[in-house]
């Protein structure tokens, strides 16, 4: 099970925190620049998902994650539902898609990227044999979700920057939903898909003749010409908690990132985790998905090159979908 010793704070190391900094809880004190004088209570929310998959010990070990520093937990079910949390102003920090946190800034919600967290989670799915290459893609049909979303966006700009007319060279067709077109995969009536996690795992498990030919986040390099990776998913935290509450607020994105780091580590025991706190999976298929999940922890100010440019995309096919342009140098929380 989850090795709780890597983010618990015991009673001892309170005590030694507490002997080495002096007052460690007074009622009224201030953050400094090392330690939190303060009991602070950080809110976090996090998408059921892959942009969750990476909190999941921290949800397991509860919340206390540094002398001083405790932090409740919500797992959410939709887009939806998190944009009205944000709004609201119920939580300090959440995990979302990149493209959503960039269209609340560019409205004007106070909410920084701190980091991001995934980096793309789209392969292509087939059983054919033939299909290596994006050139391989002419004259066939790729089923894939979300007309109109970001998977529709980014095939298109991969197939022209390949030299291939979407509609025409390659036909992309929207008419299934995830749940349907993964079964149709799995009963072999359908042979070529883009998918995210974990709807590949669950596809290549149940159907052997179904392979990953091609995962996006290469594509998407060969695209651009650049060894940019594909940046999905982030963590945003409310402007005023930052400003607030510094010191608590790095010392979470310091346990958000050892949690993360145990997740790549430790497949078999994540995938406990992540069945356990209803993140959409069981334990052996998150077990198997996660080393296809991308889960990373890049600071804000070291991703920017990845964010602007998988923004700058979005910005061309559907600029209402991150609010009209790219983000401001306000919207990357400093280091």
């Amino acid at each position: 099970m989850y090795a709780g010793r890597l983010f618990r704070v015991s009673a001892v190391s309170l005590l030694l925190a507490a002997a080495a900094g002096g007052v460690l809880w007074a009622s009224g004190a201030r953050e400094s620049a090392g330690f939190v004088a303060d009991t602070v209570h950080l809110r976090v929310a996090t998408l059921r998902g892959p942009t969750g998959m990476g909190m999941v010990p921290l949800l397991e070990e509860g919340p206390l994650v540094a002398p001083g520093v405790s932090v409740s937990y919500e797992v959410v079910g939709t887009p939806e539902v998190m944009v009205s949390r944000i709004l609201s102003g119920d939580v300090d920090f959440a995990s979302l898609p990149l493209n959503l946190a960039a269209k609340l800034y560019n409205s004007g919600v106070q909410y920084q990227l701190a980091a991001v967290n995934v980096l793309g989670v789209l392969y292509l799915v087939s059983d054919e044999s033939t299909v290596h290459t994006l050139q391989d893609l002419k004259g066939k049909r790729v089923y894939l979700t979300g007309k109109g979303a970001n998977p529709d966006f980014l095939l298109r700009y991969v197939l022209t920057r390949a030299g291939l007319t979407p509609d025409t060279d390659v036909q992309l067709d929207f008419r299934y939903d995830q749940v349907e077109l993964s079964s149709l995969m799995v009963a072999g009536r359908i042979h070529l898909a883009l998918l995210p996690e974990p709807f590949v795992t669950q596809v290549v498990e149940k159907n052997p003749n179904d392979k990953v030919v091609m995962r996006f986040a290469d594509a998407w390099r060969e695209a651009l010409g650049k060894d940019i990776p594909l940046a999905q998913g982030c963590v945003v935290v409310r402007a005023k908690s930052a400003e607030e509450h510094p010191q608590a607020v790095k010392s979470f994105l310091a346990a958000y990132k050892r949690s993360v780091e145990w997740v790549n580590a430790n497949h078999e025991q994540a995938g406990i985790l992540i069945q356990k706190h209803g993140m959409g999976l069981s334990a052996a298929a998150a077990a198997s998905a996660i080393s296809r999940m991308s889960l990373v922890y890049q600071p804000a100010t070291d991703a920017r090159v990845a964010v602007e440019q998988f923004l700058s995309v979005l910005l061309k096919f559907a600029p209402q979908s991150i609010g009209g342009k790219l983000p401001d140098s306000g919207f990357y929380l400093s280091n």
